[in-house]
């Protein structure tokens, strides 16, 4: 391989190698000398200024002159460059500071000490790596002497300043220029295509862009939609969905299955690509390095809304609704068998709507021509009709005799019935018997008297009433929530089992079953008569009350009254006893579950109540 002067034109030009090494010499001594006498002119500067500080009236004394001095400042500039002997070495040091680290040591006396340059070496390496100016009789000369010498301007001047300055790089040096000559000139090329424009101004879509295979590169939005919408059409058109049920087919048309696409919004999704115009970025796109999505797809979109108004029309006789069965209550109907009409529930067929339409999207997006078969199910009602017949039983029946009672308790006794009958109980319900029948006045068909103890006006009757529908509810197995117990025993019911109503007291009654209950309530005759109706116990099982004495009080003296107006005709010495005295008691009521054996299944605890003792009354005749 030959030198690369060689192949130099400067050097072909040049009549010998010795001869330039000649004309180096002397350039390099021609600037030597230039710079000696520069710094000898800074020196002189130096210490002009330094004479003035101190005083002197003469700056430019005669011995600082050139010729004695130079030598002398020869070697101060040579000891100036040279290891400051001042500095003690690393085991003098060492040596001195036995207790601190070595390494900050070392490292401070790198920073104080300065590296010695020899001037002679700085010259050499000048006059190795600069080339000799040439003068007008050697460039005249080497231009006649060579008529195939390229010309010294223009592009192989340049080519050959580059070659020569790549000659005097090391192997690492030339590699990263040429790395860094290629990365300028792949950043010009992908930064022209960020540059252009289309002639209107509007945005177009960035190069290598394709929506359903198709390259919509440099496109606008209405050129991308027109160019798209023909094959998307196509497509649309090629769907087909058929029904199919029973031996009868219905084939639904893009309309009415509601059919679109979302082409508009994925030619926007396209504009909004952006090419980079950074040159990082533009390198990690050619790398596939944080590359936006550039090949898009359009979908095709289907309204349920529609969808399903379709098929509601199209699958009509196929979707049959369920009919529930219902039950009136028309509490005046004459006889028992007229109370409840029952309405027959039906059994219908019903479609999944959600699983035919997931169906047909599938259809849809899978594109062509697609039969689905409708899939219907049975649907029953919640109740049939035994269940219906069977939950308007008499589940609990209850009674009292009017025949000892006065004018104002019938009375009352049978408006009260007429607001409690016909009353419905619904499943999980309460019936407050104050929300049925109250306010308890005269407004309101009730006959207001005077209470002798309290001096407050009461309707009498009610709380008639109201003991016997708290028996009736216990029986039917609902569950008491409010309940008040009078203070002494009654003599209409068994102690436990009645409840006060009106100034301030009410009876509330849950229905905890899963059917309603119904309140049939009348006076028939001379009798108090209420009845409930609803879904007797499962296993044909029973209830019945019972009540248990746990304490009783000692039964008071009656008081007697003398018959001085002779109102009761009694005969001398004859007496009569106008109520009965009662002991006071402390009672208990258990409602008892029978199972179809007649065998006690439960027993549940429902009230534990305490009555005063009260002291009868007894005339007798006139002494």
């Amino acid at each position: 391989m030959s030198d690369w002067w060689e192949n130099d034109p400067f050097e072909k030009d040049a009549r010998s190698r010795e001869e330039f090494y000649k004309q180096e010499e002397a350039r390099i001594a021609d600037e030597l000398s230039f710079l000696t006498q520069a710094r000898e002119q800074l020196r002189q500067e130096g210490l002009r200024h330094r004479e003035m500080l101190r005083g002197a009236d003469d700056p430019f004394d005669s011995r600082y002159a050139l010729p004695e001095r130079l030598p002398q400042q020869k070697e101060q500039v040579t000891d100036l460059v040279r290891y400051d002997a001042s500095v003690p070495d690393e085991e003098t040091e060492n040596a001195a500071k036995p207790n601190e680290p070595a390494a900050p040591r070392r490292r401070e006396r790198k920073k104080r000490r300065k590296r010695s340059i020899s001037f002679d070496a700085l010259f050499q390496k000048l006059k190795k790596t600069r080339k000799p100016k040439k003068t007008e009789e050697e460039s005249g000369k080497s231009a006649a002497g060579s008529d195939s010498a390229p010309p010294r301007g223009g592009w192989n001047k340049n080519v050959v300043r580059a070659k020569r300055w790549l000659h005097h790089l090391s192997a690492k040096a030339r590699i990263a220029a040429i790395a860094g000559a290629c990365l300028l000139i792949a950043a010009i090329v992908l930064m022209i295509p960020a540059l252009l424009k289309n002639d209107g101004g509007e945005a177009v879509i960035p190069k290598n862009v394709t929506i359903d295979g198709v390259d919509v590169s440099g496109m606008t939005r209405q050129e991308a939609i027109d160019s798209l919408r023909r094959t998307l059409d196509e497509k649309l058109a090629g769907t087909v969905v058929t029904l199919s049920y029973a031996g009868e087919k219905w084939t639904l048309d893009n309309l009415e299955l509601g059919l679109g696409d979302d082409l508009e919004a994925t030619v926007e999704r396209a504009l909004e690509i952006k090419t980079p115009t950074r040159l990082f970025d533009r390198i990690g796109e050619l790398f596939k390095r944080n590359k936006q999505a550039r090949d898009l797809s359009t979908s095709v979109t289907v309204s349920e809304a529609i969808l399903r108004s379709t098929l509601a029309q199209k699958c009509g006789i196929v979707d049959e609704m369920v009919v529930e069965g219902s039950v009136s209550f028309d509490p005046t109907a004459v006889g028992e068998q007229g109370l409840f009409t029952i309405t027959a529930p039906r059994s219908g067929r019903t479609i999944d709507m959600t699983r035919l339409v997931a169906d047909i999207r599938s259809a849809v997006y899978a594109g062509g021509a697609h039969e689905i078969t409708v899939r219907s199910t049975m649907a029953y009602p919640a109740h049939t009709l035994s269940e219906l017949k069977q939950s308007v039983s008499c589940i609990a029946e209850a009674s009292v005799s009017l025949l000892s009672a006065g004018d104002a308790v019938g009375k009352n006794a049978e408006t009260a019935v007429k607001r409690l009958s016909g009353s419905t109980v619904a499943a999980g319900q309460n019936l407050s018997f104050n929300a049925v029948a109250a306010p308890y006045s005269g407004e309101n068909g009730y006959t207001m008297l005077k209470d002798d103890a309290s001096g407050d006006y009461v309707a009498p009757g009610v709380e008639l009433v109201a003991t016997l529908f708290y028996r009736a509810g216990l029986l039917a197995d609902m569950k008491p929530l409010t309940r008040t117990a009078p203070k002494t025993p009654v003599d209409y019911e068994a102690v436990g089992l009645d409840a006060q109503v009106g100034r301030g007291q009410d009876l509330v009654l849950k229905n905890a079953s899963d059917y309603p209950i119904y309140i049939y309530a009348a006076v028939q005759g001379d009798t108090l008569y209420i009845a409930l109706y609803g879904m007797p116990l499962a296993d044909s099982a029973s209830v019945s009350l019972q009540t248990q004495v746990l304490s009783y009080t000692e039964t008071p003296k009656a008081q007697i009254v003398d018959d001085t107006a002779g109102a009761y005709g009694l005969a001398p010495g004859e007496t009569l006893e106008l109520s009965p005295s009662h002991p006071g008691c402390r009672v208990s009521v258990y409602r008892v579950t029978i199972d179809k054996f007649g065998n006690e299944s439960g027993k549940e605890l429902i009230s534990t109540d305490t009555y005063e003792p009260v002291a009868g009354t007894t005339v007798r005749a006139a002494q």
